[in-house]
């Protein structure tokens, strides 16, 4: 992942419990950046981080994640600002990011799907829900978003993933290794928009090939390039990587849970 030298800041962003800011870096872009010091802790921009780089893996559409690091002459400069919107001391290091998107909804209606071009996305990012545990999607409607420019999907905000959000540990995550699978709560706000695209023979083959190809290799490589002042313990990066590695390889126990929730689904994986 890019790392990107933070130069102004422009404006806060308002909803999201981590209390995010938008950042102007160097390349001139503006980013949505979570903050080490965030309310909901370090374990907010480490899932932030470890789902990117796994999205990224499995090519899912993702806004562009990178790193930022704040200096301490920015820090100085803005960092009273920043206090105000976070309510603590914003200090230098390195912190997450993702690329602002210039215009992008979250999906109010189903019918705005019928524009997209990328609609088989909807039955990958089930398939990634359950990978990750992530157990906010259907509780916020701002982390699934259409661009209308590119009548694409977009997917984002992972900060509550690993069944336990920002307050896992090491020995949860090593208790729920072979828990079986919850189902997502398909009738939900969001998914309940989702459930009528994922349709005809095969809808989740994509998905299933791409985590069948997905080495334990790379799942390690990715938790240990957690930069390291945000100190992720030894033994948080072991139990994650094996939390990990034990629900990809049980992934398809998840199709029997989906089946009978999904009707327009015709069969086949």
């Amino acid at each position: 992942m890019d790392t990107l030298k933070a130069n102004r800041i422009m404006n806060p962003i308002k909803n999201g419990s981590t209390l995010p800011y938008y950042i102007n870096c160097e390349d001139g872009q503006t980013y949505a950046v979570k903050f080490k010091e965030n309310p909901q802790g370090i374990k907010a921009i480490v899932n932030e981080y470890i789902c990117s780089e796994l999205a990224l893996l499995l090519q899912l559409p993702i806004p562009k994640p990178v790193l930022i690091h704040l200096t301490e002459e920015f820090c100085s400069m803005y960092g009273q600002k920043l206090k105000e919107h976070i309510g603590s001391d914003i200090l230098p290091g390195v912190h997450f990011g993702c690329l602002k998107l210039k215009k992008a909804y979250p999906i109010e209606l189903g019918s705005m799907l019928n524009e997209a071009i990328n609609i088989e996305i909807i039955a990958e990012l089930l398939i990634f829900d359950l990978f990750i545990c992530n157990s906010d999607r259907d509780n916020n409607g701002g982390n699934l978003l259409f661009d209308p420019q590119q009548k694409k999907i977009i997917i984002l905000d992972h900060t509550h993933a690993f069944d336990l959000g920002t307050i896992w540990e090491a020995s949860q995550l090593n208790q729920r290794i072979g828990e079986p699978f919850t189902l997502l709560n398909l009738n939900g706000h969001v998914y309940r928009k989702l459930v009528p695209y994922v349709k005809g023979y095969n809808p989740f083959n994509s998905i299933l090939e791409k985590l069948k190809t997905m080495t334990t290799d790379q799942i390690w490589n990715i938790i240990n390039s957690v930069p390291n002042e945000w100190l992720l313990s030894p033994d948080d990066k072991l139990s994650l990587n094996n939390y990990l590695c034990d629900r990809k390889e049980r992934i398809e126990e998840t199709l029997p849970l989906l089946k009978n929730n999904l009707p327009s689904w015709k069969g086949g994986l």
